[in-house]
């Protein structure tokens, strides 16, 4: 089997582990390799990829895992663990159940986000955004007017700081910090929030997938474009991101017979069990 492993860039005990378990799956006969040193950041054909770090290791390390429909295995080195899975010292009984067979594939809704230029063409910014797309004002101080269209049809304006687009997995990250709901990831569901917004309607939607969502940034402030917590474009006056369901899910590697979601949330919120 062909293992794919990332790492956290700035936690060299993540690339420890990645190395220590690289050379016990060679002495077993296996392939290990290293996704942060290929320059094409691809490995066709791996049969798991490994995440070692927190969340944001994961976001990275389902969009590069996304394309291949490669499932993947969260190693959780970081605070929050939303996403992870296992804790470091289970790393190797975690590949020796999956090399077992024993486990479960979650399939998770992702989005797809387009940036369309005023006057130009679009561009596809990324097929494999798994938390969020946001578009959000660059400079404190200021709002951005974003016109926003559901479906092909006209809804609002909104006046604030910016605008989420969120699916059920990024409903526990930027959305809820801004007031959105949790939602189970077991639906496939849109969530549309406001950023502080200056208007009355200062909740979220919930819409379906099949909605196509078109942020339209209005006036003459610039707004930046956010994927996953990553800054990949300024959109300009006139331009506009379309949001939708990508046509791939991410697929993550589960062990346990419940659920995943219900556990996390009642131990990061403090929830007593019943």
């Amino acid at each position: 089997m062909r293992f794919a492993f990332t790492t956290h860039a700035f936690r060299p005990d993540a690339g420890e582990l990645a190395k220590k378990c690289g050379a016990w799956l060679a002495s077993l006969g296996h392939e290990a390799v290293l996704w942060d040193d290929l320059e094409d950041q691809q490995v066709p054909g791996a049969d798991l990829a490994v995440s070692l770090g927190g969340d944001g290791t994961m976001l990275r390390t389902v969009e590069l895992a996304m394309p291949s429909d490669t499932p993947v295995l969260g190693v959780n080195l970081g605070t929050l663990g939303y996403l992870t899975e296992i804790m470091p010292e289970d790393l190797h009984s975690g590949i020796q159940r999956f090399m077992e067979g024993s486990f479960q594939l979650e399939r998770r809704l992702a989005l797809e986000a387009i940036l369309r230029p005023a006057g130009g063409d679009p561009v596809v910014l990324s097929s494999s955004v798994l938390n969020d797309v946001v578009m959000e004002r660059c400079s404190a101080g200021h709002t951005v007017r974003v016109e926003t269209s559901i479906g092909g049809e006209a809804f609002t304006t909104f006046v604030g700081d910016g605008m989420i687009v969120a699916t059920p997995t990024g409903s526990t990250a930027y959305s809820f910090s801004a007031g959105g709901p949790i939602v189970s990831p077991a639906i496939d569901v849109l969530l549309v929030t406001p950023i502080s917004p200056h208007m009355l309607l200062d909740r979220s939607l919930v819409l379906p997938p099949e909605e196509e969502l078109i942020l339209r940034l209005v006036e003459r402030r610039q707004a930046a474009v956010v994927l996953d917590g990553r800054q990949v474009a300024t959109a300009n006056p006139g331009d506009s991101v379309v949001v939708r369901a990508s046509q791939k899910k991410a697929t993550l590697v589960r062990f346990g017979k419940g659920s995943h979601f219900r556990s996390v949330i009642r131990a990061k919120f403090h929830l007593a069990e019943n």
